[in-house]
């Protein structure tokens, strides 16, 4: 799938650019993913600032080969253009703080790497442009059960 995934705090709620880049690089290269700033680097965009980073596994990872690896966009607040709402949370303004951009075939990576930002950062949500929303309890569930490469378009609170 070309879809996007996506890392949301409430409003005001989310961390500096510079904090989360930091303590998520130590967090993934303790659990053997590869996690450095893109070519791209900094950015001061429309709306805010952006940070391009590039994760994968460190046994696959070869700066030439694009397939393998999570390409992803960290905003700070505030950014006018990375605020939503989402039905399950009808009243609350959310902020999209990490863009993971079109993961198709790296679903396993994907659970991996927001297991991992949902650990470090407990109140976030993660929203892999599905129906569905997923807690650190609803990785939890899914990443204690053998893997499942449909995990994303299943239903979090059906999970045993």
């Amino acid at each position: 799938m070309g879809i996007s995934a996506f890392v949301m705090f409430e409003r005001g709620k989310s961390i500096s650019i510079e904090r989360m880049l930091q303590e998520l690089k130590e967090e993934c290269e303790k659990s053997g993913l590869y996690f450095k700033l893109s070519e791209y680097g900094y950015e001061l965009g429309v709306g805010g600032i952006r940070m391009h980073v590039v994760v994968d596994e460190m046994a696959n990872y070869d700066s030439d080969n694009k397939d393998t690896a999570l390409y992803m966009d960290f905003y700070e607040e505030p950014n006018k253009f990375n605020y939503v709402f989402l039905d399950e949370y009808d009243d609350i303004e959310l902020f999209q703080a990490i863009i993971i951009n079109r993961f198709s075939d790296r679903e396993k990576l994907l659970l991996k790497f927001l297991y991992i930002v949902l650990k470090k950062y407990p109140h976030g949500i993660a929203w892999p442009e599905t129906d569905w929303i997923y807690t650190l309890e609803d990785l939890e569930k899914i990443v204690k059960k053998p893997y499942d490469e449909d995990w994303f378009i299943k239903n979090p609170k059906k999970l045993i």
